[in-house]
């Protein structure tokens, strides 16, 4: 490229991508390592939470210091809400304290490592590749990633040196300087790359690369890029609940008047900009100067008025009745795949939900014996069908990620029992459909035996059956280890019972016939029951 010449070369635009790609995944790497190990304490941490909105907001702020990114933040916590982990004031808390976190990504920029960075990538490679204890792991996926964030830093700033040359990119940032076009211009860049933090980073290389000379043209589009992060946080919440999708807009709101009232501080004579360059000579200390203040600042004076903003948001979600259709995740949030050691506790509730739907189709069903022939169909099938499908769906994500020991074991027994309760449920289906289309005898004097005959058994082995779910139920949603043996002593002479007595009933009911096919079912059902007590007994 020849001296003045502006345009940039294939390689320059390799050297940005290369850059960008890097700096993203740095940005995850760092992200997915400190998930891990601090996300198995986050939903402890949040089911602490008191009212406090101050204590949320401190808590948003620290979270989004650990992750690293407030977009990931408040999509956690669209989350919880959609999974019952919390309200719709606590998470307006957390998620006005998470733009304020990412403050702290702005102030690592200031610092020139740029001579360690290698060293930093070697360290991090060789504890996440060779180190045994994965806390070791961990710490290397953080360090890997921050070393290749500031490779990817480096590389942008490099590729972008000729740029400066460039008449269109002086006349992009002429027009910024209008308060509209540098909003316009920080929201789509934000949209697009869907993380403010990586938006403020390229910020950062343009003023290194010289494109950026004045604080004048990088305000506005700062403003812009906290309001870009709301497009991630509406595509989130569209498949949440109606709370969920409240907190969206409490994000939307927040963001939005945050950016106008800086916006208005700023166009102000002798204002917000004139502050900001007495700090420093540096227009990038300058920047982060601003991006401190501005999240700070709109943190405080609207962390007040967050009652207000709150009520903002319920109008713009209507009290329409409640988006939660018949087929639904009440715990599941594929969101939640960051911290899987929640993903696992959240799977368990869902095996939970999915457990008392079964119970119900059994004790309903079976019902169908005494006069109640008019349904073929169970009523919570095709929703434990559901369940089943994504429960399992889940757990198999979850083995591409390195558990702890006893969240793998968690997750080994979540699939055998959600498993064991697919059987129930169809053998339960089974009996339905034969006692609904069951065919008496056409001789009056057997007619009235086979009636008692089945009657018998279904009031013999039913209720017994019924103990044993009340019984592996409990102990699934209140387990103490102190009561294992007793509860799977207590299923076993159960399950022993209904075995003798199916072979008694056997010589009572008509061989070949609907009859006996509901006899072992009821034998296949008790079998089921007792494996998932089984299952349940292993000391984790």
């Amino acid at each position: 490229m020849q001296s003045g010449d502006f345009v940039m070369t294939i390689y320059d635009i390799f050297f940005l991508l290369g850059g960008l790609g890097l700096f993203l995944y740095g940005m995850s790497l760092m992200s997915d390592g400190l998930s891990l190990i601090a996300g198995s304490q986050l939903k402890k941490i949040l089911q602490r939470l008191t009212r406090n909105k101050w204590f949320g907001a401190f808590l948003g702020f620290i979270i989004t210091a650990v992750i690293q990114s407030s977009t990931a933040t408040t999509v956690m916590v669209l989350g919880f809400i959609d999974s019952s982990l919390m309200n719709l004031s606590q998470a307006a808390g957390i998620i006005m304290g998470a733009n304020a976190g990412t403050t702290i990504t702005g102030i690592l920029f200031t610092f020139n490592i740029q001579d360690i960075v290698p060293f930093v990538i070697f360290i991090g490679t060789i504890a996440t590749l060779f180190m045994k204890r994965k806390a070791f792991n961990h710490m290397g996926m953080i360090l890997l990633g921050f070393g290749l964030l500031f490779l990817g830093l480096n590389l942008m700033s490099v590729s972008m040196v000729p740029l400066r040359e460039a008449p269109l990119m002086a006349e992009l940032f002429t027009h910024t300087q209008m308060p509209l076009v540098g909003l316009l211009v920080g929201f789509a860049v934000t949209a697009l790359i869907q993380s403010s933090t990586a938006s403020v980073g390229i910020l950062l290389t343009m003023v290194a690369a010289g494109i950026v000379v004045d604080l004048h043209q990088a305000i506005f589009i700062l403003y812009g890029f906290n309001v870009g992060t709301v497009v991630t946080t509406l595509l989130a919440s569209i498949r949440g609940n109606k709370i969920a999708k409240q907190a969206a807009m409490v994000h939307v709101w927040f963001n939005i008047i945050g950016a106008l009232i800086f916006t208005a501080l700023t166009i102000l004579p002798f204002g917000f900009v004139s502050l900001i360059q007495n700090t420093s000579e540096s227009i990038a200390l300058q920047l982060v100067y601003a991006h401190i203040i501005f999240n700070v600042a709109t943190l405080f004076i609207l962390l007040p008025l967050s009652k207000f903003i709150i009520q903002l948001a319920e109008k713009c979600v209507k009290n329409a009745p409640d988006d939660t259709a018949h087929l639904k995740l009440k715990f599941i949030d594929r969101r939640l795949l960051r911290t899987p050691e929640i993903e696992v506790e959240q799977i368990l509730k869902e095996i939970q939900r999915t457990f008392e739907l079964v119970q119900e189709d059994f004790t309903e069903g079976v019902n169908i014996q005494r006069g109640e022939k008019n349904s073929t169909s169970l009523m919570n099938e095709t929703l434990i069908n559901y369940l089943v499908q994504e429960v399992n769906r889940a757990l198999v994500n979850l083995n591409t990620v390195e558990l702890k020991d006893k969240y793998a074991i968690s997750v080994g027994r979540a699939y055998k029992t959600i498993n064991y309760l697919a059987q129930i449920e169809a053998f339960t289906k089974d009996i339905v459909l034969t006692l609904n289309v069951y065919d008496y005898s056409e001789e009056e004097e057997d007619k009235e035996k086979n009636e008692l005959a089945i009657k018998l058994v279904m009031e013999s082995i039913v209720p017994l059956i019924e103990r044993m779910l009340d019984q592996v139920f409990t102990f699934l949603k209140d387990k103490q280890h102190q009561e294992e043996e007793t509860i799977l002593d207590e299923i076993k002479k159960l399950e022993r019972e209904i075995l003798n007595l199916t072979q008694v009933n056997r010589d009572l009911l008509r061989s070949d016939f609907e009859d006996i096919r509901i006899l072992n079912n009821l034998r296949k059902i008790s079998t089921d029951i007792l494996h998932i007590a089984e299952v349940l007994n292993y000391k984790v």
